[in-house]
């Protein structure tokens, strides 16, 4: 009884991707650089990640084509070397965009939402003990507290105050 082979079942095509249909065109571009199927299958991984760093197809297929050696016996060795070695960088990631900004009391959680804020402090925090603030988180002196002082200071010296004008 003779051995029948049955016919096997018809694959479904797979789609290819653009890194594969970019190195699998390298022949047409250059004869020289003309890849296996598993050759654009095992380099398929690193042009598509040349396309999604947001090289086109154009730069890739240059990249992998330009500057040949004369004798080439390895075009799959030499598109994976210049593919790994050529590799553009990972490109940066866009600023993130503040939508929505919300100050909150420098001493406890309370929200400008919730009620406002002033010079920082929500009004429970304001209505505390002013021993409790930091001398460096209270306001500063107004220029006439200054101005005065100065005065003083020159007065304490021997010397006259400034004239007001």
């Amino acid at each position: 009884m003779p051995l029948t082979t049955q016919p096997a079942a018809a694959e479904p095509a797979r789609e290819r991707t653009t890194a594969y249909r970019t190195l699998a065109a390298l022949g047409r571009t250059n004869p020289r650089m003309t890849l296996s199927a598993a050759d654009c299958e095992r380099l398929e991984p690193l042009a598509a990640t040349w396309l999604t760093y947001g090289a086109s197809v154009q730069h890739l297929i240059r990249v992998l084509t330009d500057g040949l050696p004369d004798a080439i016996h390895n075009p799959a060795g030499i598109a994976k070397r210049r593919l790994e070695d050529k590799m553009p960088p990972k490109p940066a990631r866009e600023p993130e965009t503040v939508l929505h900004s919300v100050m909150i009391c420098m001493f406890c959680d309370t929200t400008e939402e919730d009620e406002p804020l002033i010079n920082g402090m929500c009004e429970a925090c304001r209505s505390e003990d002013e021993d409790d603030i930091p001398a460096t988180f209270r306001p500063g002196p107004r220029p006439a507290e200054v101005a005065a002082h100065a005065d003083a200071a020159r007065v304490a010296a021997g010397l006259p105050p400034r004239s007001r004008g």
